[in-house]
């Protein structure tokens, strides 16, 4: 999961993939001459949203995709690996269909592609992200159609009467087309990382330039170690070394927040988005203590890890309140 978390990039979740508002947030789309001059990178761009509050529709479509829709297929592209017996072979020996819930195109997945393939043209140019973007959203349509024929075909129950002749034959191009997307998957999740990564370091010295270590400065501190921590885990293995490092700095972090905090005048902020945020960071360090306790114990990770990656989603939409209501 792309775990952009701080104002810098969590404000460029704000919109459905076609554009349409969320929560009444005006739609962001901005002409060359209302915007200023495109930026150059997506370095320069992401600093800008942060600095400007601009909305960015191309990037909010690229991660978006990957968190949520992605995300899905992933695991149902499991299901059915598992369902099939991928490693023995496709034979009459399964029974029934697959879980139903692999075969499902829904209205976000339609969204994702062709979104991609708007946000593409848009500016900035962004030419590896781009280019990655662009053949995600092919390989992404090609499975989209593996899936609408097999979809027919189990629902329909076909297989009753053919006795999987059909489901044999789709099985291979099922089982190749999901390896290719897993591969053009992982290569555009680690460009968007990458610039995501250069674009937070960028920002926050910018900000520490400008207003030295502000209240927003160890916000965006805390919460790009949170990004950080989130990042490193890769279940059903952790590195328990570099979690305990990423821990012991999400604290510090932490520690430096709450000390700002107290120091600062109050926020132009709303108290509702505040006492949220501040939920939602309690939650955070609290799932990540809980699978620290976990890892020490030598227990399964799979419950404490998925409890960390969904207070994870909570704190970047905490953050993101926060930021708009701050503005």
């Amino acid at each position: 999961m792309l775990t952009g978390c701080d104002a810098l990039w969590s404000r460029l979740t704000e919109h459905h993939l076609d554009g349409r508002p969320v929560n009444k947030v005006e739609r962001p789309w901005k002409s060359g001459a209302e915007a200023g001059a495109p930026p150059r990178s997506l370095q320069e761009t992401m600093v800008r949203s942060a600095m400007l509050g601009l909305h960015l529709p191309k990037l909010q479509v690229y991660i978006r995709c990957l968190n949520n829709v992605e995300e899905r297929y992933s695991i149902q592209a499991r299901m059915y690996e598992e369902w099939s017996g991928q490693h023995r072979g496709f034979s009459n020996a399964a029974s029934g269909a697959p879980p139903v819930g692999f075969m499902q195109v829904d209205v976000d997945t339609n969204y994702c592609v062709t979104g991609l393939r708007e946000a593409v043209a848009r500016p900035p140019a962004m030419a590896a992200l781009d280019a990655s973007a662009s053949k995600y959203a092919d390989e992404m349509a090609h499975m989209m159609s593996l899936f609408a024929s097999a979809t027919q075909y189990y629902t329909q129950k076909e297989y009753l009467s053919d006795h999987y002749a059909k489901g044999r034959a789709m099985h291979a191009g099922l089982v190749a087309q999901t390896a290719r997307f897993r591969q053009v998957s992982t290569q555009f999740r680690d460009t968007l990382e990458r610039e995501n990564r250069a674009a937070r370091d960028q920002a926050l010295q910018s900000i520490f330039q400008r207003e030295g270590k502000s209240l927003r400065w160890h916000r965006m501190t805390f919460l790009a170690s949170a990004n950080q921590l989130v990042s490193d885990i890769h279940p059903p293995h952790i590195d328990a070394p570099l979690f305990e490092r990423n821990l012991a700095n999400l604290i510090q972090t932490h520690a430096g927040l709450e000390d700002a905090a107290k120091a600062a005048p109050a926020e132009n902020a709303s108290l509702s988005d505040r006492s949220h945020f501040a939920d939602a960071k309690s939650e955070f360090l609290g799932a990540a203590r809980e699978l620290d306790v976990t890892l020490k114990a030598k227990g399964g990770i799979a419950d404490a890890a998925k409890n960390l990656f969904k207070s994870q989603r909570e704190l970047a939409e905490r953050a993101n309140a926060l930021s708009n209501s701050s503005h």
